[in-house]
This record gives C-alpha cells, structure tokens and sequence, in this order.
C-alpha cells in the first residue's frame, strides 16, 4: 500500500497526491482493513472506560448519614406503619440502602477486567479501519510550523477543517516546539505519542493524524 505524506500546510487525504510530497511504500501493510467490526470496538471501548473509572464512589448508609436516631412515634396505637429513626432509607435524607462501597480494605472498587491482547488489536486496527472508511485518517511528513501563535495553527487546522483531531506521532523527533507550543491551547486538538494510540481516543475525534514513524510503529504493533 503506498501512502503519500505532506506537509502540514499541504497536505491532503490519503490518496491525494500533489507534487512535491513524500511517500511511503508498505507493501505488506495490514492494519486497515476494508470492513470495520463495531462490536469489537464497542468491547474494547467499554474495556477502556472500566479501567478508567476510579471506583471511589460510596453512598451513606443510614448509620453515616447526619440525622437523629430517636423514633418518630409510639410503636402502636397511631394507625401508621412501624418506624424507628428517620435515617431510614425510606425517608428523604435517609440512608442508602445497597448503594456503591469501595472494596473493604482496598479503598475502591476495581471495576477493570481482562480483554484478550488479540482482540484489543483488532478493535485498534477497526477504529482506524472506520476512520480510513470516513476519509477522515490523514497522513503528514511532520508537524514543523513556524509560528508559536495558537491563532495560526487554529487558521491552518480550519482550512482542512481539522478543527477536532487526535495527532498520533513521535513528539521528540517529529513534532517541533513551536507546533506543540501553538496546539497546547487548541482544546479539540491532541498531540499523543505513537505509543498511546487507542480506540477511545481515535473515535472522539472527528480526524486523526499520523506521520510516518507512527504510521511505522502501528504496521509493526498490529500487522
């Protein structure tokens, strides 16, 4: 498969070429593929969302919430139910019965779970299937740009209409300081290192961007 990359200020969709451009030959590429698997993206995202989640959340049960404990009214003789303190998760400000607890002694819940390594793969190679599908994955030679202004990126970004992208590249090596200095303040633009690349992240942007030493880094992870 032969990929064209440009220049920021140049660049087009992949299969786009203009003259002057670079390109990339990777005959054996095998990380997009023509049909993309929703519901292997679906596990991995809510794979990815369990693990995220802090599980400190902890109701009050109706011994920890603020409230007296004296009983509400004589036992009989009232013609009304039976009740003790008004802590009782039957009334408001009450306790919660059953609500969520950290783990005794662990301090939260661990809402993670396993995911096989092949199937986290394949729902990595289908985001970015879905993406290629959308002509919404582009390609560039590097993120060099002359100007530190977020103003200027912002101008250049519109005109693709790149305004939500999730860059994927070797920041040591591809991206300069000016261009990481301007896309900081961008607050729909993500600069991730190759290595982060994820299922979550891809789908939440509306393109994505690769250079060639990440394009270089997914053949070998996931071809």
């Amino acid at each position: 498969m032969l990929f064209f990359f440009l220049s920021l200020r140049d660049c087009n969709t992949v299969g786009q070429a203009a003259s002057g451009c670079s390109y990339c030959d990777l005959p054996h590429f095998r990380t997009l593929r023509p049909a993309t698997q929703p519901d292997l993206i679906h596990r991995v995202v809510v794979w990815q969302l369990a693990k995220r989640r802090q599980g400190t959340a902890k109701a009050l049960t109706r011994g920890e919430v603020s409230g007296t404990t004296k009983k509400m009214y004589r036992q009989k003789g009232t013609g009304r139910a039976r009740h003790g303190a008004k802590t009782a998760p039957i009334f408001v400000g009450g306790g919660k019965a059953h609500g969520p607890r950290p783990t005794p002694g662990l301090g939260y819940r661990d809402w993670s779970f396993s995911l096989p390594k092949k199937v986290r793969a394949a729902g990595l190679r289908a985001a970015l299937s879905a993406k290629f599908d959308a002509g919404a994955l582009h390609f560039v030679d590097s993120l060099s740009f002359d100007s530190p202004k977020t103003r200027d990126l912002a101008d250049v970004l519109a005109e693709r209409k790149w305004e939500s992208a999730l860059i994927l590249a070797d920041t040591d090596e591809d991206c300069a300081d000016t261009f990481l200095q301007a896309s900081s303040n961008l607050p729909f633009v993500q600069v991730m290192e190759k290595e982060g690349a994820n299922v979550y992240d891809i789908l939440r942007s509306r393109n994505v961007l690769v250079t060639k030493s990440a394009l270089e880094y997914l053949e070998n992870r996931l071809g």
